[in-house]
């Protein structure tokens, strides 16, 4: 097939903010989407679900543990097929218009997440966090094969980055207003006059209803925001009339496929690589509230702060990858990317609060849950972690946008499938890596350590690609067989 990039007209298209609007339309839906992983994956409703819900931390974590894996696998290993699907069906939006549909419906009910069994039972709600978290892959893959449609080759990395700064944002605003409206107001004995004295909307604090409402909020999110996607962005056109015949075809062309990336050399080690630092990547996300708590002695309302600092940061970071692509090519933007990460990350182990960057040494007064970050300790470690956040975000851009030249015309939707089955297929091999480490030397600085070799592996695997992909046609035949 040939790949349906938006076409230049004889006079200049209307741009905001630098991109075409049919591109806005597509980067406004990120506005929803990372702030469904703040409210639900990160701050609120997880750790609600697993200390509340269930009534036992460590029971909780397990069932936690059961979500990722069986949604991880079943996401991975699908999206492949659903993306080359797409690609011989043609228009993704209607698709994506109802596997979002069907996580807000889902995400509202979530309200129904109650303590003592007075709602919906731990068995229901597993199945309910499991299909959105799918559903959230499906979404992602259709969101992501859409951006090429909406600009060429020379400048998506604009676009991708933009969407990613929008997303962050985003993020911030409503995680801002999450802490200001039922966050800080729950906590007893807070007496600040800028912050509302019981949490807004009448919400009861007893029913945990400043927690649950993270549900809702979050599915409101993430069906408005894909609104400006529907309304203005381009859509690939109709090529088979017959969804029986596409899945067909697509499953043919999924079973050649790693013979068809030989043709690809590029592409190949590109996908292989990236799942290897991805990991570690997120892994360091997963495991980063953990650590500060852990390490640093950080409470609720740090954390919180520390998320809503690290979502900023990544908003400027995805800018910064959209310049830094544009300037050096995305491999040795993704390259840089990593070596400050496991800068960063080697920084991160050798700070603690009687220490920093191993060498200096600290012994200042203990720090409380109720002071925030007065020791240089904690001023450094929040410096590292919001640098890193910074990273991550913009890695993860580049990545998409590495990914956006270097997959074969016609065959976007295919490549972003593997992308997403690169990203969660071995998602379970660094957190069993960082858990075994941990255990085995009983520290959590110690567990910290294999994330730099996933980090490390990935960043030489890069130099094997022979090109800095800046833009041009990638190397070999990229025609799909009809």
């Amino acid at each position: 097939m040939a790949e349906q990039v938006a076409a230049e007209d004889e006079k200049p298209a209307p741009k905001l903010f630098g991109i075409g609007v049919p591109a806005l339309g597509w980067a406004l839906a990120e506005a929803g989407r990372i702030p469904y992983v703040a409210l639900i994956s990160i701050s609120v409703f997880i750790p609600y679900f697993a200390t509340q819900v269930v009534g036992d931390p460590v029971q909780g974590q397990a069932y936690v543990a059961l979500i990722g894996t069986i949604s991880g696998l079943l996401a991975g290993f699908t999206a492949p097929l659903l993306g080359a699907t797409l690609d011989a069906l043609g228009p993704r939006k209607p698709w994506l218009a109802l596997g979002t549909g069907l996580m807000a419906i889902l995400l509202f009910s979530l309200w129904w997440a109650i303590p003592g069994g007075l709602g919906l039972s731990v068995a229901a709600l597993v199945v309910i966090i499991a299909v959105v978290k799918v559903l959230y892959s499906y979404t992602e893959v259709l969101h992501n094969s859409l951006m090429p449609l909406q600009t060429d080759r020379k400048t998506v990395h604009r676009v991708s980055s933009f969407g990613s700064a929008v997303g962050s944002l985003s993020g911030v605003l409503v995680m801002t207003f999450a802490l200001w409206a039922f966050s800080l107001p729950a906590r007893p004995g807070l007496d600040w006059a800028w912050v509302p004295n019981e949490p807004l909307f009448g919400l009861d604090v007893s029913k945990f209803e400043n927690a649950r409402i993270a549900g809702p909020l979050a599915g409101a999110m993430i069906f408005l925001a894909v609104l400006p996607l529907l309304w203005l962005a381009n859509d690939a056109p109709k090529v088979h009339a017959k969804f029986s015949a596409a899945v067909a075809d697509s499953a043919r062309y999924l079973v050649s496929l790693p013979t068809r990336l030989k043709g690809n050399r590029e592409g190949a080690i590109f996908l292989f690589f990236r799942m290897i630092y991805a990991d570690g990547a997120t892994a360091l996300v997963m495991f980063g509230g953990v650590y500060a708590a852990g390490v640093m002695g950080w409470g609720g309302i740090q954390l919180l702060i520390l998320g809503i600092l690290r979502m900023f940061a990544g908003a400027w970071g995805a800018m910064f990858a959209g310049w830094l692509d544009e300037k050096l090519g995305c491999k040795r933007a993704v390259q840089l990317q990593l070596v400050g990460m496991v800068v960063l990350v080697l920084a991160m182990i050798g700070t603690s609060p009687t220490r920093m960057l191993f060498f200096w040494t600290y012994d200042g007064p203990a720090v409380g849950d109720d002071a925030l970050f007065s020791s240089p300790p904690e001023w450094l470690f929040l410096g590292i972690a919001i640098a890193i956040a910074f990273l991550s975000l913009a890695l993860s851009s580049s990545s998409r946008s590495f990914l956006s030249r270097i997959s074969p015309p016609g065959e976007t939707g295919a490549y972003f499938g593997l992308y997403a089955l690169a990203g969660s297929a071995t998602s379970w091999l660094a957190p069993m890596v960082v858990g075994l480490a941990t255990g085995i030397f009983q520290s959590q600085q110690a567990g910290i350590v294999p994330i730099v070799a996933f980090l490390v592996i990935g960043l030489m695997g890069l130099s094997l690609i022979s090109s800095r992909i800046d833009g041009e046609e990638p190397e070999g035949d990229g025609d799909r067989p009809a």
